[in-house]
């Protein structure tokens, strides 16, 4: 077994099972952009899966408002990005309430395509049986609005410089963190990292800096 696959089975192991919620047990993989929150995902439902648990796997990525609404305070502002970039009445309400505690277990995992910027209104509920482990990737996952709605929260760890290395590689950005055309990302990063501190609030904190040699510096 690699360095990194005793690392994503020390934090499988780590997750409460649902049984002892009464309720699927819903985990926030929180991070910045870029830092290994969707691969982590993965990871860790194929590992619970094996176990023979029950996964839904989900992401506040699929969430998001439409471009119009989303840019309606221009390109770089940061703030807009904050209030508007997601909607997280939908994903309250379609996610993890039902699957929350007195939850009729009807939901839906996404409400919006942000690839061609289409609602995914006409998609059906989905039933889950009520012992499943629902795994959600993505950023600002603990902000005030979502936190009480988490039932085990993971915080992947990763440099600014690290974690825009990756995005330039991958959405072929700015590789400095300070680009003028980062400024709307790092910017909102930045203020939820120093506002929220969501690595003080998590229950596991993974150092993803190193891919291949991940480090958990609590829980697990």
């Amino acid at each position: 077994m690699s360095a990194r696959a005793e690392i994503v089975a020390a934090i499988a192991k780590a997750i409460p099972s649902p049984v002892r919620n009464g309720h699927p047990l819903r985990v926030a993989i929180d991070g910045i952009d870029a830092a290994g929150k969707t691969t982590l995902r993965g990871e860790l439902a194929q590992v619970l899966r094996d176990q023979g648990q029950a996964v839904v796997e989900a992401s506040i990525d699929d969430f998001h408002h439409p471009r119009a609404v989303r840019r309606k305070d221009g390109h770089t502002d940061w703030k807009g990005y904050w209030h508007h970039a997601f909607n997280l009445e939908r994903l309250t309400s379609d996610l993890l309430v039902p699957l929350g505690p007195g939850g009729d277990l009807r939901f839906r995992p996404r409400c919006h395509d942000l690839a061609t910027d289409q609602s995914l209104d006409d998609e059906p509920w989905q039933l889950a049986q009520g012992d499943e482990v629902v795994l959600v990737d993505g950023v600002l996952a603990q902000r005030p609005e979502l936190r009480a709605y988490w039932d085990f929260v993971i915080f992947v760890s990763v440099g600014f410089d690290e974690a825009y290395r990756r995005m330039a590689a991958r959405d072929h950005v700015a590789a400095d963190p300070t680009h003028p055309d980062n400024a709307r990302y790092y910017g909102v990063q930045r203020y939820y990292l120093s506002t929220h501190r969501p690595d003080q609030s998590a229950d596991v904190v993974l150092d993803n800096s190193t891919v291949e040699h991940p480090r958990i510096v609590r829980g697990a």
